[in-house]
């Protein structure tokens, strides 16, 4: 059946219909009067009734039959301007044919993926992946545009200045590319003097609002890294509150892991007539929602960035607030860069380049590029990097110092690097002043002699202004005494101990230490430190193992005593431990003089008793 035999038998049933329940009535209402003006306000509603159902329909025939005869028009790279628009919308007829997952309605699509998520409780983390809809179909991205926008970004800027204002160096040339530009031969890109690459990563349907990766993603990451290409990625945005703009950073996140990215990740949100972006986000919404992906980047320790064309930078956000927060990638084209010999929209150094009310670091000047390798027209950037430093960097491995009294290989520039910005080390023009706690200048030597507080000040010589200040102490240093008596470093003192038969192992080590330790003072003086000065008790090391099994050995044991403490201060000193064993017949020795004070004392005691006893009796 073709196309007008439907619509015929549609208006044929709908006739029939109508017709019936016309005669119903007419048959109920034959007692009325004035019936032909009665038929003649039916009849009349009942035409309009037939319209709308012969309208509705002719569209649904439409909208089933007639895609494939729409759809053998010329691509859109074969059609004149003025044919854009309406190719466009045969394209979308297309992919909602082929897809039946699509949802109408963005609003719905929106309000289905966010309903259970809570931005807020998302503060430090992304969503988890799984919560998110990520499809494999083909949605309608920044591919297909309407003419409007490059009319937007083709508009020439009120301000310019010359390349020449900044050193030629500081310009590296760079691309943005996504599944668009198709197999990409990375090595021939390098060849052709590209550094720098930007790659998308996923993108947001700018009529759906569903997620899609983009399908040449990890080819063309692995191709530029091996290729010693700088790798930054970007997400195609069309997010329109904070919860979507937290899923894309959160799908983003995800799946460059791993990879080594050391250009910025950035957020390119763009809208235009037709977009799901285009209208309902004021201001404020909008400079929120591009913050929102953006410290979800850098939290997770990548350098964010945020790209637009200059005229939402301007119309549509604070530019000036976010470019005081992130990198800026400004899309303004000029028309030296619109020729349609490709390889010639190419920027040279000297030309001139925008001159906008904010900061930028990169600009996209032309989207009809050619690069060697890739066999599409292709976005042309130019990454500014940042103003090289010409003063050195001073650097000082410490914010505070600890150094013992009397410190005479003390070196006061150890750990401090003076660094220019070619990276070369010229430490040996760092100078450095030394005040004590009043503020008075004083020298290396007078400093380690007197314990205390000062600062040292670090400074560049040829630009003083280059300076680092820390705080050093010069820590007392207690002195030991053995027996009333100094103990100096290295003074071994000797210690006899005659080792007791009759009590354990135990028990003679621990009368052992306690002995040695009696003997050993640590004594403390000009406490002009105004740290915590803390003194640990010390211990004796190393104390002979002897054996409870009665072959104990005798001789000399070397023990050490410590003393740790002190701000990491640790005294040791040396004993020599003599062990004495009594012999048997001195034991048997002591063994009767004890029996024999016990015999004399009970001896004693019977005869004072006997006397008792006698006075008594008397």
């Amino acid at each position: 059946m073709n196309y007008w035999d439907k619509i015929k038998s549609i208006f044929c049933c709908v006739k029939e219909k109508i017709t019936e329940w016309f005669n119903e009535l007419y048959n109920e209402m034959k007692s009325i009067e004035n019936k032909k003006r009665f038929g003649i306000i039916v009849g009349s509603w009942i035409l309009v009734f037939i319209s709308i159902i012969f309208v509705s329909k002719i569209k649904e025939v439409h909208d089933g039959n007639d895609i494939t005869i729409l759809a053998e028009t010329e691509s859109i790279e074969e059609m004149t301007e003025a044919d854009v628009q309406v190719e466009t919308v045969v394209i979308k007829k297309e992919t909602m044919a082929e897809t039946t997952t699509i949802e109408v309605s963005t609003e719905v699509s929106t309000e289905t993926q966010n309903n259970d998520i809570d931005v807020n409780s998302f503060e430090k983390e992304t969503i988890p992946f799984e919560k998110i809809e990520v499809v494999n179909e083909q949605l309608y991205d920044d591919a297909i545009i309407t003419t409007q926008k490059p009319q937007i970004i083709y508009s020439e800027p009120g301000e310019k200045k010359s390349s020449k204002d900044y050193d030629k160096d500081r310009f590296v040339n760079c691309i943005d590319v996504s599944k668009h530009q198709g197999d990409i031969d990375w090595k021939a890109v390098k060849e052709s003097g590209i550094d720098y690459a930007i790659i998308r990563v996923a993108y947001r349907g700018y009529e759906t609002g569903k997620i899609a990766k983009d399908s040449k993603f990890e080819k063309n990451i692995k191709g530029a890294l091996a290729n010693d290409i700088e790798v930054g990625v970007y997400f195609f945005s069309q997010a329109t509150n904070k919860v979507e703009a937290l899923e894309e950073a959160s799908v983003i996140l995800k799946y460059i892991k791993g990879y080594n990215i050391t250009l910025p990740v950035v957020i390119d949100w763009e809208t235009a007539p037709g977009y799901r972006t285009y209208s309902g986000i004021n201001k404020d919404e909008l400079t929120d929602i591009i913050s929102v992906f953006c410290d979800m980047v850098k939290k997770y320790g990548y350098d964010p960035m945020v790209y637009m064309c200059q005229t939402d930078f301007t119309g549509r956000v604070y530019g000036k607030k976010l470019s005081q927060k992130y990198k800026i990638w400004v899309a303004w084209y000029f028309g030296c860069y619109a020729k349609s010999d490709t390889s010639l929209n190419r920027f040279k150094y000297g030309e001139d380049i925008p001159d906008l009310t904010y900061n930028y670091n990169v600009w996209q000047y032309s989207k009809n590029g050619y690069v060697n390798g890739i066999s599409t027209p292709v976005d042309m950037n130019i990454y500014i990097l940042p103003e090289k430093i010409p003063e050195p960097v001073l650097t000082v491995d410490f914010e505070e110092k600890i150094i013992d009294y009397n410190d005479k290989k003390y070196d006061v520039l150890s750990g401090v690097k003076l660094i220019d910005y070619q990276g070369l080390n010229i430490t040996d023009k760092v100078g450095y002043m030394i005040n004590n706690s009043n503020l008075k200048p004083v020298t290396i030597e007078e400093m380690v002699v007197n314990p205390g507080k000062y600062v040292i000040s670090y400074y560049y010589k040829d630009n003083p202004k280059i300076c680092k200040n820390i705080n050093l102490y010069v820590r007392d240093i207690p002195e030991v005494y053995f027996d009333e008596k100094k103990w100096c470093d290295d003074e071994i003192k000797n210690v006899d101990y005659i080792y007791d038969k009759k009590i354990s192992v135990e028990e003679n080590l621990e009368i052992l230490k306690s002995q040695i330790l009696s003997r050993i003072e640590v004594r403390k003086y000009n406490l002009s430190f105004d740290k915590d000065y803390i003194v640990i008790d010390g211990e004796i090391y190393n104390l002979p193992e002897l054996g409870t099994d009665g072959c104990i050995r005798e001789g000399e044991y070397e023990l050490r005593y410590k003393n740790e403490g002190l701000e990491g201060l640790v005294i040791e000193r040396i004993v020599k431990l003599n062990i004495i064993l009594p012999s048997d017949e001195e034991n048997e020795t002591d063994d009767n003089e004890e029996n024999a004070e016990t015999d004399g004392e009970n001896n004693e005691e019977s005869t004072e008793k006997s006397s008792k006893e006698n006075v008594e009796l008397e």
